[in-house]
């Protein structure tokens, strides 16, 4: 497995494909909401099992609570699941914030996976929001706490 950083202005092609197969093909979100504006300004990390990418996500600084990154777009296709790919992915991602300079982080989780998130050290707060159909959780963690695998 090799792990590929894209800095912003990058190629996102590989992340794209990632996002559509999660969040489109088999959420059912829609293509139009899926990219955004965004996506060009993030930094991304993308996880490659030979040539074909396998997982994905974003880091952005948050415009509304300085020192603090938001980490988004996290998605792992289902076939690679259940491995503890999220949690690499997720330690990928939040070590490449930090390089950045965060103090901590912040995301907002879909309800159902907020447990996830939970054992990598977020906590939910009491703002929950809906993205189309789907119930999602703001939460947030400082910088040093590290994920564990």
């Amino acid at each position: 497995m090799r792990i590929e950083i894209v800095t912003p202005g990058g190629d996102l092609s590989d992340a794209f494909k990632v996002r559509m197969s999660v969040f489109i093909d088999e959420q059912g979100f829609t293509a139009e909401i899926e990219i955004d504006e965004t996506d060009p300004v993030a930094h991304h990390v993308i996880f490659y099992e030979g040539d074909k990418p396998i997982a994905t996500a974003r880091t952005f600084p948050d415009k509304n609570k300085p020192g603090y990154y938001i980490i988004g777009r996290v998605a792992v296709l289902k076939d690679h699941r259940g491995g503890k790919m999220g949690l690499r992915l997720m330690q990928a991602i939040e070590k490449l914030a930090r390089s950045l300079g965060a103090k901590g982080f912040t995301l907002g989780a879909q309800l159902r996976v907020s447990p996830f998130y939970a054992k990598c050290g977020y906590t939910a707060t009491d703002k929950h929001y809906y993205e189309e159909y789907c119930e999602h959780v703001y939460m947030h963690k400082s910088s040093d706490m590290e994920i564990v695998l």
